[in-house]
């Protein structure tokens, strides 16, 4: 059986991180598919939970706006993004390798969260480069 596993990513200011959260249904939902139920029928009132996964979580420590100006180093924060990703799905990998060797199940990503310190629509071109008067993004 598959265990359901949600990843969140935190693009911030000062680092940028993912880290893997395993989630735990009700009676026989795990997927997030399921969830979306009528709990009032159920006898256990309580809904799914999810728990941090101990060691699938990987941070860059980085200064992501440029000083005195609120420019985000747009370039290297996609960069972190996806280098924080690719470690941790290794971990994950690494864990799944671990427990099968002692008949342990698999894990299924089977949703992912994202925040960032920018609350705001930007616009991009074709390429997915920012466009607008600077050409740039703003932390503020």
């Amino acid at each position: 059986m598959s265990r359901s596993v949600i990843f969140a990513i935190d693009a911030g200011s000062s680092s940028i991180r993912c880290t893997g959260y395993e989630c735990h249904g009700v009676q026989g939902h795990d997927s997030p598919a399921d969830w979306e139920m009528d709990y009032s029928t159920q006898s256990s009132s309580s809904p799914p939970r999810v728990t941090v996964m101990e060691g699938i979580s990987h941070t860059i420590p980085m200064a992501s706006v440029v000083p005195n100006t609120g420019h985000i180093r747009i370039h290297k924060v996609l960069s972190a993004i996806d280098e924080c990703i690719d470690e941790a799905l290794r971990l994950l990998r690494q864990k799944k390798e671990e427990e099968e060797k002692v008949g342990e199940s698999s894990y299924q990503i089977v949703a992912i969260g994202f925040s960032t310190f920018v609350t705001n629509l930007v616009g991009v071109d074709v390429f997915g480069e920012p466009v607008g008067e600077a050409a740039t993004l703003s932390y503020a």
